[in-house]
């Protein structure tokens, strides 16, 4: 795996398969799509974000900005499409350049990037906290993809970004928009997947409590099924990582 992969953060979750492929052997992933640098390929896109990188942010036309968002959605679209379609990445060269240029992009703080931005949250925590930073605009376009299973889990998490930058004076999110996080996340203790539970419990912290909400959080702290061990050697010693964020964010709502 890269360098730019290896330093990713959390966010990523389980979406590094999009990037990298899910059968990379040690000599590379698969081999990248596209392998002349034709105009209007990535590897076009990608030598052109090379000189763009050479300029400070502030000093972009407003023309190269609009072009930089447009790769975005373009190759992204290309590669979830790769990834649906084969179940294979899209190689590193590829991979690298989609982390590149989604920094890039997020760096812009324009809110036109936003469509593009949704697609990429999973490639790095820091595109779900530039996201958090637009606010309401951002609130719709998020929770668009919850339906997206590459992008489910960066999701959930920007979501509580959106609630975070929000505490923190980051954003003007609107009590409207706060109170819609919430119904969202509280529906979302009630899903299948227990990692998407513990996340959404773990979001709602940053959520002003009500008497649902902690009756909510009350039962789960009691009962949430899911569980796992300590470690791979001691099966017999197992945790309830729901109950304990659970747990945790009503001391917080408490304090």
């Amino acid at each position: 795996m890269s360098k730019a992969l290896r330093r990713l953060p959390l966010c990523i979750l389980l979406s590094a398969s999009l990037v990298v492929g899910t059968s990379c052997s040690r000599g590379g992933g698969p081999a990248s799509p596209d392998t002349t640098a034709m105009p209007g390929s990535w590897q076009d896109h990608a030598q052109r974000l090379a000189l763009l990188n050479g300029k400070p942010i502030g000093e972009l036309t407003d023309t190269e900005k609009l072009s930089l968002i447009s790769w975005l959605a373009k190759d992204m679209d290309v590669a979830q499409k790769l990834n649906a379609t084969t179940s294979e990445g899209v190689g590193e060269d590829y991979g690298d350049y989609l982390v590149d240029l989604a920094l890039t992009v997020a760096r812009l703080k324009d809110k036109r990037a936003l469509p593009a931005l949704v697609k990429a949250m999973a490639i790095s925590r820091g595109i779900c906290s530039a996201i958090a930073e637009f606010g309401d605009d951002a609130v719709g376009p998020v929770i668009a993809q919850l339906n997206r299973p590459e992008e489910r889990w960066s999701a959930v998490a920007t979501l509580g970004l959106l609630l975070e930058a929000q505490r923190l004076g980051k954003n003007s999110l609107s009590m409207e928009a706060a109170e819609h996080i919430q119904k969202q996340l509280l529906a979302l203790t009630g899903d299948s997947s227990g990692l998407i539970r513990m996340i959404a419990v773990q979001d709602l912290a940053f959520a002003k409590p009500n008497p649902d909400s902690v009756s909510v959080l009350q039962k789960i702290a009691n009962e949430d099924p899911y569980q796992k061990p300590v470690s791979a050697d001691a099966t017999n010693v197992i945790v309830f990582p729901v109950r304990e964020a659970a747990a945790a964010t009503l001391k917080s709502w408490a304090q």
